[in-house]
């Protein structure tokens, strides 16, 4: 738009202090802030010097200037795992990297070498451009050396995911290592980190509910660093362990748990059925006693006795539920014919809690792990206590509109499926509601938020339409169903519509600049020669009546119509 080059229209940070208790804040020294994100997901390896990011970061340092460019957030500049297993490591980002200090010595990562890398800082510095590391601390990746560590599947939240079949189980974990260069400065810079921010060793951990240790220098990593974040997946059930017994098998000089068959031991195995009671044996030679055992696809409990149990139980601390013939309900509705159950992947009855399906929607099971169905209300961890619907199916309802068991409209809303008070809410269909206070979608004229509003037997607003209220009058509802007041032009005729609405019909009605329509009774504005009440008046095309004038008409003479009252003159 013709600004020079070296405009600058920054503003200078602000060092105020801010004591309203939010985190961000929109003010003139944030807002001119630009930052450029560097990401190279879809970018070629290079094959020359001149390809790589870093240089031709250093070389264009000041185009980022000229464009008003104030911060650069560099790609992640770690050299990547290239073991192929997942998009990074095939793409070689710095998303998943094996030593967090290689960020190209010796040989260049993707962007380049350790030198290009300082150049194109100091060369954005030079500019005075804030350059921004792309970090993710748990992206550690393909460690190679194991250890043996008990793991359990959590959420993102660190919330025990109860869909999980891993629950302290021994896993197989790639989590020692660090390479040459963590080696080397793993902890180098503790101490001026310690200086800079010494709060950072005062926060406790989400985690693990302790506060970092600020003496610890990591030159190799290990399971006990990265509290589960670098699992992913690949280790459980390696750890070989005997299933009816729920023991790891080992060997030590004094502690040694192996097969009865290489004990000399009975070594009976499989399902055996005796006075209507049935056992098992594992592969091992060992009785189920207090366990489940998997045969084939189908899992089974066996009681502190050995035996097969049938029907409900509760089994440390959870539901399950097993057919006549043993098998456990896993991944499977249960209903008695007015209340269903659902039992996880795990064979856990969900209960006191939402259980999100692989569709996206949403179902809720009470405390007693009864399926909700209908009007619910639901109490939050936070104390707060919400209405909202289930379908037949269970299935949650949000952004659309229902009829409860007593004949009500009532709508949920789209993100929280919360039933809406006091407002509107726009229907899967487009349409719109208006619910009162107690949820409930009202009919007929209504007067909200001071507009004259109408809405059909079932609730939804009229738009772009004419409706007829109890009294025989009409409104029209415009595009915002709002109903229009005043002088209207609709379908190409002129019509007129009080103040509240109401359309009027066989009368005058003088407009602001002191003219007269005459609306007949159709609430049409008249044209032409009308004797009305006994007076010869007379409309203009666009309804408005002659006074004062005189008009040439179809005798092709002149007609003059009073000033005052408008009747023509004779």
């Amino acid at each position: 738009m013709g600004a020079s080059s070296t405009q600058d229209a920054r503003t200078a940070s602000s060092t105020a202090v801010s004591t309203d208790g939010s985190t961000f804040h929109s003010n003139a020294a944030l807002d001119s802030q630009v930052i450029f994100e560097g990401f190279s997901n879809f970018q070629a390896m290079p094959t020359q010097t001149a390809e790589y990011t870093n240089v031709k970061i250093a070389q264009n340092a000041q185009l980022f200037k000229d464009l008003g460019i104030t911060s650069f957030e560099l790609a992640p500049q770690y050299r990547s795992s290239t073991d192929a297993s997942f998009l990074d490591s095939v793409v070689q980002n710095g998303y998943a990297f094996t030593d967090r200090y290689d960020v190209g010595y010796n040989t260049p990562t993707k962007y380049g070498t350790v030198a290009q890398l300082l150049s194109a800082i100091k060369a954005l510095h030079a500019q005075g451009i804030q350059a921004i590391n792309d970090w993710v601390p748990d992206q550690i990746y393909n460690l190679p050396g194991e250890e043996i560590v008990t793991a359990e599947r959590t959420n993102s939240a660190g919330i025990y995911d109860q869909d999980s079949a891993i629950n302290n189980t021994l896993y197989d974990s790639h989590t020692v290592g660090g390479g040459q260069y963590q080696a080397m400065y793993g902890g180098a810079f503790l101490d001026k980190i310690k200086q800079l921010y010494p709060d950072l060793f005062k926060t406790k951990q989400i985690s693990t509910g302790q506060s970092m240790n600020p003496n610890e220098k990591i030159t190799e990593w290990s399971a006990k660093y990265f509290n589960g974040s670098n699992i992913q997946g690949r280790g459980a059930w390696y750890v070989l362990k005997d299933w009816a017994t729920n023991k790891y098998f080992s060997v030590s000089s004094n502690n040694s748990f192996l097969p009865n068959q290489l004990l000399a031991g009975k070594a009976s195995t499989g399902f055996v059925t005796e006075n209507d009671k049935t056992t098992f044996y594992s592969t091992s030679g060992y009785q189920a006693k207090g366990t489940f055992i998997q045969d084939g696809n189908n899992w089974y409990y066996f009681d502190n006795d050995g035996y097969m149990v049938t029907g409900a139980n509760k089994i440390n601390g959870y539901n399950y539920y097993f057919l006549p013939n043993g098998i456990e309900l896993r991944d499977a509705y249960l209903s008695d014919g007015n209340k269903s159950y659902y039992y996880n992947k795990a064979g856990r009855q969900v209960a006191d809690r939402y259980y999100l399906l692989a569709d996206g929607n949403w179902r809720y099971f009470f405390k007693d792990g009864t399926m909700a169905k209908g009007l619910t209300q639901i109490t939050a961890v936070n104390g707060e206590t919400v209405t909202q619907y289930f379908d037949s199916e269970g299935i949650q309802v949000k952004g659309k509109a229902v009829i409860d068991s007593s004949n009500n409209i009532r709508y949920f809303a789209e993100n929280t499926g919360d039933m809406v008070i006091d407002g509107f809410g726009k229907d899967s269909d487009g349409s719109w509601l208006y619910l009162d206070h107690q949820g409930v979608a009202v009919t007929g004229k209504q007067v909200i938020n001071g507009q004259t509003l109408y809405f059909n037997a079932d609730g939804r607003q009229v738009k772009n339409d004419f409706k007829e209220l109890a009294d025989g009058s009409w409104l029209y509802l415009d595009q915002n169903g709002v109903a229009v007041t005043g002088k209207q032009v609709i379908n190409g005729q002129t019509l007129y519509f009080n103040a509240d609405g109401r359309q009027v019909k066989d009368d005058f009605k003088e407009l602001p600049d002191g003219s007269w329509l005459y609306l007949d009774q159709n609430g049409v504005a008249v044209t032409g020669k009308q004797t009305i009440r006994g007076q010869h008046l007379y409309f203009k095309a666009d309804g408005i009546q002659v006074k004062g004038d005189a008009v040439l008409e179809a005798d092709g003479k002149l007609h003059y119509y009073d000033p005052d009252s408008g009747e023509e003159w004779l």
